[in-house]
């Protein structure tokens, strides 16, 4: 019999998405990176707002957004980048 007052842990979410800060560094997004995988997160989108473009990490790599859309092939999502990027002045 299990035990009432124990709880196992939630799934990994399918999507993490990171938006990077002036003040991240290579080093902390890389840890994020890490944990994100570690825990068993499938997609993890770093979107870098200062250069405007995106990676696309997933447990077999990471890949850079170069056409301009995000994309989530299990759920059937396809985001253009330039919806969560701020507009230019």
């Amino acid at each position: 019999m299990s035990n009432p007052t124990s709880r196992s842990s939630p799934p990994p979410p399918l999507l993490v998405i990171e938006i990077v800060s002036r003040t991240d560094s290579v080093h902390d997004l890389n840890q994020k990176i890490a944990d994100y995988r570690a825990f068993g997160v499938h997609h993890i989108w770093i979107i870098d707002p200062y250069n405007r473009g995106a990676m696309h990490y997933t447990q077999d790599g990471v890949q850079e957004v170069r056409d301009g859309y995000l994309r989530l092939p299990e759920a059937d999502v396809i985001m253009p980048l330039g919806d969560v990027l701020p507009k230019r002045k």
